[in-house]
């Protein structure tokens, strides 16, 4: 029968004539529902039909020639490309994959046609999987690579953005300042013009204080006024906002545009807390593209600290004394930008308000979107005794407060409580005790919404308190509110992370069946052994990152070998083991996982030396790895495999410790069965809890 078997070439040359006698099949098999949006294909200037042709095509040359260098190259290039422009992982690794089900539909009609071409078609088939699975690893490791490209980018940027208001500490005059930040800002923007314009209030109307160039044969000397959508967008909801001359349809920014001689157009707020003094236009030139998201949301981010610096200078020519309270709150803007979590931060902000504010106390409310209520996050006070928490039943809720003051902390205004005892921010019997006469409420305001509230505690009245004093709580509570939106902005790039490793541990596990679950039940023994042995939150980042990705490699271990359910052959278990040196490789392009790449090579290292893929003993084999090889082992002990049946808890970790010290480092096997006995003992406490609650009471 071997010798009928279809050769390589047979096998390309019918899947060749399948794709182009199918096409027409194939593209009716691609439901609208799938694939990526219609933005994916705008943005690649073509539609959705002639996008899959072309793809058919260019796979069909691929697999007729049997070199798929220029179609992979190709997929490289468009992951960067898309993934550049903001495009999802989703929409771009997708492509392959709806390719791979339309087409592997077609060759299984035609396989149950003409049964003598089964084997063609399944042959085929494999032939097929295996090119697009490599495209799909391609296309996320480029996107991979050029979103950590984009953040490494937004990092050293953003540095030099909280670098800027210290640099221009000892600037007095607004007009250098106003150089100076034009600079900084054409530097980490690619834009022509730059205008720095100051809002007159009461008319809405913009004056110019700084262009860099010859601004009054362009914009005159009177005010500017702009649009109703934009002065929305920009004055009230404080987001940058950008317009394309080409679908143009506003009279007065069209007028100022032509002037400019811009096609496209960047209207960035400066807001100082929570309110917007001022607007940046950044004119593109003849460029029609110029601005992604990630540079929109930069530009924001930099007014936002030029406008800081703005108020600054102004409050230095009016009173030398104020400047010392700027610099004062500057260091604590960086006090609080130095803090990588939400709780930690807000516990600053407390301590903070209450050592530069002289008040009795300071708490941080946090509000929940899906519940709409406050709650208590973090409380500071010098005063003995002060040391109380919100009960979870006690949540404070918008209908707590009045209509009026609701509203007012809506618009990102604060608000005097002059009767502390019949608001819920102060439990009962407090006010007496510690002399607190009025509370000033400020809400935590970004991007257009209240997120959380800072409450002031103060021993005097409303009406005694000076504008001085107000102002410092308002810039306190206006640089926790910038400094909340940089944590939010690390989780979230941390989370994309993560999002990036889960999602390359789901393909190994698409492709694996028998071991879905498995690298996440791994990353969770491997995390608590780390715990227990106190390794830092950097160790634990890697550890987490590593044990995700340990068999990363297999994406490159053929489907056969891996759901094989009897014994391999010598050959198929060393394509097996090659899985550690695979994934390494695949790890090697992406910087933010260099850290977790030792995990990965060498998690079947063993403690005695005798492991692969180097041969390494004892504590030359990475700590991590180390823990991993003893997570994954003891998981796999516990989970089904084509090859065999899932031992018994006890059983597992008997074979476990009798493999200590030959197989496994004692020191982490000891430190996991402390994990287990302990997950025991809180397992056994709650099931009496439990039993104890539902005895009868006598």
């Amino acid at each position: 029968m071997e010798s009928n078997a279809p050769s390589q070439e047979d096998v390309r040359r019918y899947l060749r004539e399948t794709l182009e006698s199918g096409c027409e099949e194939i593209l009716r098999g691609i439901s609208r529902d799938e694939g990526p949006s219609y933005a994916y294909f705008r943005f690649l200037k073509t539609n959705r039909r002639r996008y899959f042709m072309r793809y058919l095509d260019s796979l069909g040359w691929a697999i007729e020639s049997g070199d798929g260098t220029d179609f992979l190259g190709n997929e490289t290039f468009e992951g960067y490309k898309c993934a550049e422009h903001g495009l999802s992982l989703r929409e771009i690794v997708e492509v392959p994959q709806v390719i791979r089900a339309a087409v592997g539909c077609v060759l299984t009609r035609r396989a149950e046609e003409s049964p003598d071409q089964g084997i063609l078609a399944l042959r085929g088939k494999q032939y097929l999987d295996g090119l697009l699975d490599q495209a799909s690893v391609i296309r996320a490791q480029s996107i991979v690579q050029t979103k950590e490209e984009i953040v490494h980018f937004f990092h050293s940027s953003q540095e030099e953005i909280d670098r800027f208001p210290e640099n221009l500490a000892a600037t007095l005059d607004l007009d250098t300042l106003l150089e100076s930040a034009s600079r900084e800002l054409l530097d980490l923007v690619p834009a022509r013009k730059c205008v720095f314009l100051e809002r007159e209030l009461a008319t809405e109307k913009l004056y110019v204080l700084f262009a860099n160039f010859d601004h009054i044969p362009v914009l005159g000397q009177g005010g500017l006024e702009l649009d109703a959508e934009i002065l929305k967008n920009v004055f009230r909801e404080g987001i940058p906002y950008l317009v394309e001359r080409r679908k143009l349809n506003r009279p007065l920014v069209s007028s100022l545009m032509k002037r400019m001689e811009a096609e496209a157009l960047l209207v960035v707020p400066l807001k100082v807390r929570g309110r917007t003094v001022g607007v940046v236009l950044l004119d593109s030139g003849e460029s029609t593209h110029p601005f992604r998201p990630d540079l929109v949301e930069l530009a924001g981010r930099f007014c936002n600290q030029v406008a800081a610096a703005m108020e600054n200078a102004k409050i230095h020519q009016s009173e030398q004394k104020k400047i010392k309270e700027t610099l004062t709150l500057l260091e604590i803007a960086r006090i609080m930008n130095s803090a990588l979590d939400v709780d930690t931060l807000l516990s600053r902000v407390a301590q903070t308000a209450v050592q530069l504010s002289g008040i009795r106390m300071c708490t941080v409310y946090l509000r929940v979107d899906e519940e709409n209520y406050f709650y208590l996050t973090a409380s500071y006070s010098e005063a003995p005794g002060v040391d109380w928490e919100t009960p979870v039943e006690e949540k404070v809720r918008w209908e707590d407060l009045g209509d009026e003051e609701a509203e007012l902390l809506r618009q990102g205004k604060e608000i005097w409580i002059t009767e502390p005892a019949a608001s819920p921010f102060l439990p009962e019997g407090m006010e007496g005790m510690h002399d607190i006469r009025s509370l000033l409420i400020i809400p935590l305001s970004g991007r257009g919404e209240t997120s959380g509230l800072v409450v002031y505690y103060c021993t005097n009245d409303a009406e005694e308190v000076e504008d001085e004093w107000l102002s410092l709580c308002s810039a306190i509570t206006g640089q926790a509110a910038v400094a909340l939106e940089n944590v939010s902005l690390y989780e979230k790039i941390e989370r994309s992370y993560y999002n990036t490793v889960m999602a390359l541990a789901s393909a190994i596990e698409v492709k694996d069946p028998y071991t879905y679950g498995h690298s996440e039940k791994v990353t969770d023994f491997a995390m608590a052994i780390g715990r227990r042995m106190d390794l830092n939150q950097d160790q634990l980042r890697t550890l987490k990152y590593g044990s995700t990705l340990h068999d990363v490699g297999k994406i490159g271990i053929s489907g056969e070998v891996l759901n094989k359910p009897g014994p391999l052959t010598d050959e198929e278990f060393a394509h097996v083991r090659s899985h550690t040196e695979l994934g390494d490789q695949i790890m090697a392009p992406v910087e933010f996982l260099q850290e977790p790449r030792p995990i990965v090579r060498s998690h079947h290292e063993r403690y005695d030396g005798q492991g692969f893929p180097d041969g390494l003993s004892g504590e030359d084999i990475p700590l991590m790895a180390r823990i991993v090889s003893v997570a994954d082992a003891f998981e796999a002990m516990l989970s089904e495999r084509p090859y065999r049946r899932a031992l018994p808890f006890q059983e597992a970790v008997a074979e476990l410790v009798r493999n200590t010290d030959s197989q496994f480092d004692p020191q982490v096997v000891k430190v996991l069965l402390e994990v287990l006995k302990k997950e025991k003992m809180e397992e056994e406490g709650a099931y009496e809890e439990s039993a104890a609650s539902q005895e009868p009471k006598s």
